[in-house]
């Protein structure tokens, strides 16, 4: 199952590695229309900023201008 694709609009991806913190931070902008959707996969963590249209919502954010397509994943501890 291959869970990240590539994004069929023009741009670059940006991949960051960011604590879990930053995480639920983002997670709780999801509650203000701001398009973030979070893939839970095992343990990782997939966060998903979409700011083109799709058809399940119909959501614009600002920031979305700027940043058309974030794929964030936490630190792995591989202990």
């Amino acid at each position: 199952m291959n869970l990240i694709s590539k994004p069929s609009i023009k741009g670059q991806n940006i991949l960051l590695v960011l604590p879990e913190t930053v995480l639920v931070f983002l997670s709780t902008l999801w509650s203000f229309s701001i398009p973030v959707s979070i893939i839970w996969f095992k343990h990782v963590q997939i966060v998903r900023w979409e700011s083109y249209r799709t058809k399940k919502q119909d959501m614009d954010a600002t920031l979305g201008k700027i940043v058309q397509h974030m794929v964030i994943f936490p630190k792995l501890n591989f202990t």
